[in-house]
Formats: structure tokens, C-alpha cells, sequence
């Protein structure tokens, strides 16, 4: 068990992708790197406020992904705790998803989910705009190949209470209430 006050709220915990001895735990205030026995490598302050964090691997590297809020942007830490790029400032965000190869690029891309009618959106491996399309209320947001064809889909929640299924390029697959 960890217990180190510079957390301060755990969000998420991942192996380092570089070390195998170390993990990383993300809290609201700090990211820490640990070794197996509890020591504390390394304590990054997280530069901005954030919602919910997510750990992912980024180019082998670990990456620190906030998935936004209706007052914080969505943006990705590097594991120094450098923001590597910041979307939809204040933007009403409730839900984003890293979706690896979506695009057939063999990289990582990031779906975002808005409240309202901003819709969704997809963001390239930089933060930039690819796409976006007309939605509802988008609560909640993932990227997941839902049938092992090796395509990842979107899946996304709707203000009029459905399920969508969306292919790689935004477009309406299946709607299920």
C-alpha cells in the first residue's frame, strides 16, 4: 500500500513502459514513479487542474492523458509532466478515450465526447482536429475494436439515451435504446 500526501485523490495506476521495475500512480495534484517495494522514485507536480487522468502508452513512452471536464480542457502529460498538447479550453468536455490506430496510421489518436450540441471530435496524436460530428449530451466515449477485425469503432452515449457505434471516420454504424 502506498500513502504519500504529494498524491493527493489516486486516479490511476500503470506499469512504466520503459522500466519494468517502476510504476506510475497519477493523483489529483501529482504523478509519482514507485518502485515495487512503496519508494518513491520521482514526485512531477501536474501543471494543470484535471478531472479524471488515464495512464496510457504513448510511443512506448508513458503518458498521462486528462480526459477534460465542462471547465478543464483535455490535454496529455509526458512523464515529466510536460503538457504536450490542451483542447477544448472550458469547452464542456464529459468524456475522452485514446484510440490507437483508428486512422490506420499506426498511432495514436484521441476521441473526445462533448455535453451540449459540440458533438464529437477526433483529435490526431498532436491534439489537432481530424473530425467532428453533430451530437448530443456525449457522456461518455470509447474506442474499442468490438468484433476482432482488427477496425477500432466508437462507441458513444447520446442525449436521447442510445448507444452509438460510429466507424473510424465519425459515421453512424449502429444505434441501439
Amino acid at each position: 500500500l502506498i500513502q504519500d500526501d504529494r498524491l493527493g485523490r489516486v486516479m490511476d495506476i500503470t506499469p512504466d513502459r520503459q522500466n519494468p521495475a517502476l510504476f506510475w500512480v497519477a493523483g489529483d495534484k501529482n504523478m509519482l514513479s514507485i518502485q515495487p517495494n512503496g519508494q518513491v522514485v520521482s514526485a512531477i507536480p501536474i501543471p494543470a487542474t484535471g478531472w479524471e487522468y488515464r495512464w496510457l502508452d504513448l510511443d512506448n513512452k508513458t503518458a498521462l492523458m486528462n480526459v477534460g471536464s465542462w471547465v478543464t480542457p483535455s490535454f496529455l502529460l509526458d512523464s515529466n509532466g510536460k503538457i504536450v498538447w490542451s483542447y477544448g479550453e472550458k469547452d464542456g468536455i464529459d468524456s475522452m478515450a485514446a484510440c490507437y490506430n483508428i486512422l490506420g496510421d499506426s498511432k495514436t489518436e484521441f476521441v473526445v465526447g462533448f455535453n451540449g450540441s459540440k458533438g464529437i471530435h477526433l483529435l490526431d496524436e498532436t491534439g489537432k482536429l481530424v473530425w467532428q460530428v453533430p451530437e448530443k449530451n456525449v457522456w461518455h466515449v470509447e474506442a474499442e475494436d468490438l468484433n476482432d477485425d482488427g477496425k477500432v469503432k466508437i462507441v458513444n452515449s447520446n442525449a436521447a439515451g442510445k448507444l452509438v457505434v460510429r466507424n473510424p471516420d465519425g459515421s453512424l454504424l449502429a444505434e441501439y435504446k
